[in-house]
């Protein structure tokens, strides 16, 4: 039996700006699909229908203040900008490691602030409104995601090429 990858480092890039040493923590998006249920005549009972994914967004904290990071926020409609989170995963019974990766376009649309206390240390929460997304565990692709342009990709798979085909794409 082996144990699992656990990421043990991580940093994020904003735009351009690393942030090696300043971040504490990023949260990658939650996957969910969006499901109606559906009971047509005579069905003794209702299934679900998938009918798309969610919105996602990733959330991440940085130590103290960062005047790049706060200059993206509230920018003109159409200002996306690049986020790219790397991470570093190691298992405890193996010299092997994975690079994991996440490559997000979007607007950064909340800003919170920790409390400013003396003697005390505080943080700044952001929140990335995406309209990008491709996780990456070593060198595969896990997720691709781009509403957008209509791709949705799971492990490499494409999972809108019929519809793009029947779309005259």
């Amino acid at each position: 039996m082996a144990l699992p990858h656990f990421v043990k480092q991580s940093t994020i890039i904003a735009d351009g700006f690393g942030q090696l040493g300043k971040m504490e923590s990023v949260k990658l998006p939650d996957l969910k699909q969006v499901f109606e249920d559906w009971r047509g005549g005579g069905m003794p009972g209702a299934v679900e229908v998938e009918l798309g994914i969610e919105k996602m967004q990733i959330e991440f904290k940085i130590g103290g203040v960062d005047r790049n990071l706060l200059k993206m926020w509230g920018l003109q409609q159409g200002a996306i900008k690049p986020f790219q989170i790397l991470g570093h995963a190691v298992a405890e019974d193996s010299d092997e490691s994975l690079g994991v990766s996440a490559y997000v376009r979007g607007k950064l649309g909340e800003i919170e602030f920790d409390e400013f206390k003396t003697g005390s240390l505080a943080n700044i929460s952001y929140v990335v409104k995406m309209h990008y997304y491709r996780l990456r565990v070593g060198d595969e692709d896990m997720v691709e995601y781009d509403p957008i342009n209509l791709v949705y990709k799971i492990g490499g798979v494409d999972q809108l090429a019929a519809q793009r085909a029947n779309l005259g794409l």
